[in-house]
């Protein structure tokens, strides 16, 4: 998925509706991301702003786009990586962030309100990796400046694990322990 996007994002498009309904798997296994209908193609933006289309699914919008905020185009990338952050989120965790229950999802006051009220609650009887909370930790940032990038994502150690160079896993021992 985040080779998926980073792509999108290189070609200079924003998904705007990333769920899993919008993930297929091929005959090789490779996931692919469709429906593109609430895309935006930002390759002849002039501006370095852009103001948000109120578009997407419920609870895999962030509060910025509900808001219909002027953000940074170069954020684009953010929006789809938040909407990562709930999927993943959903299936760590069996329930969407933020306290988002079913009945809230036609409410975006309600939703608005959850997002920018609640905590992330992390189920502290599941044993996750402290590299993978770490990530989603990252993708759900409320504040968009926050929020990691694509660069970020691709190169956060949950995800390329490994193939880290020695010293960067020395820095995330002394943030979290022995590894």
């Amino acid at each position: 998925i985040l080779n998926g996007l980073a792509y999108l994002h290189r070609c200079k498009i924003a998904h705007m509706d990333l769920k899993p309904q919008n993930l297929v798997i091929d005959e090789y296994l490779e996931v692919k991301i469709i429906d593109f209908s609430n895309s935006i193609d930002y390759r002849h933006t002039k501006n370095d702003k852009i103001k948000l289309p109120f578009c997407g699914t419920n609870f895999y919008l962030p509060k910025e786009v509900i808001k219909e905020e002027r953000i940074k185009v170069k954020d684009l990338n953010k929006i789809d990586l938040y909407a990562l952050g709930v999927i993943l989120y959903n299936l760590a965790f069996g329930k969407y962030p933020y306290g988002l229950k079913n009945g809230d999802e036609n409410n975006y006051k309600e939703i608005l309100r959850k997002i920018e009220n609640e905590e992330l609650e992390m189920d502290k009887k599941m044993e996750y990796s402290p590299f993978f909370l770490d990530f989603l930790n990252k993708l759900l940032k409320k504040d968009i400046n926050e929020r990691m990038n694509i660069n970020n994502a691709l190169n956060h150690y949950w995800v390329k694990g490994s193939k880290l160079l020695l010293d960067e896993k020395r820095t995330l021992s002394t943030l979290y322990g022995n590894i």
